[in-house]
């Protein structure tokens, strides 16, 4: 598996992670 294909998809899953604590938040 590629190193940084992975880091780009752990980013991806923070990012939706993120946006749904903002949705929370709200």
């Amino acid at each position: 598996m590629d190193g940084n294909a992975e880091v780009g998809y752990f980013y991806s899953l923070n990012n939706l992670l993120v946006l749904a604590s903002c949705c929370f938040c709200r």
